[in-house]
């Protein structure tokens, strides 16, 4: 069952990883404007759970060894989408409207600094900042 809801979840998480919070490779692409980002991780849509899931509170575990905890409400993600480093810090906290994105999606380093900021207006991206480590706007990227 668990593998079935990190599959489902795979979106968000990826969503609110544009970029790695720790590390700065080469291979990740530059990202200059919104249509750098790939397509399926500029919108963020209703996920439904399984009908044996009852509407409330869930906590799960990615593969990945993150944490993800959200609410269900009458079989759809909703409220939030918070997911945890390994090591129990937020990494990334999701606002949901009636299951879909709505608002900043926040991401942090494992030590807990802001890295980015992602606003999304109903499920989609329109904005992406990048933070540094100091906490200043490096990179402010707008639809």
């Amino acid at each position: 069952m668990k593998k079935i809801l990190v599959t489902l979840f795979a979106s968000f998480i990826l969503t609110a990883c544009v970029t790695d919070n720790n590390k700065t490779t080469s291979s990740q692409p530059e990202i200059n404007q919104i249509s750098d980002i790939p397509e399926s991780m500029r919108t963020i849509s209703k996920k439904q759970f399984p009908a044996n899931i009852k509407d409330g509170e869930f906590i799960g575990t990615a593969s990945n060894g993150r944490t993800f905890k959200t609410v269900v409400k009458n079989g759809y993600v909703d409220k939030y989408f918070d997911v945890y480093h390994p090591n129990g810090k937020l990494h990334s906290h999701t606002p949901l409207v009636q299951g879909l994105a709505q608002g900043w999606s926040e991401g942090y380093t494992q030590e807990g600094k802001l890295r980015t900021k992602i606003l999304y207006k109903n499920g989609h991206l329109v904005r992406f900042q990048v933070y540094d480590e100091k906490g200043s706007l490096i990179k402010d990227i707008k639809e």
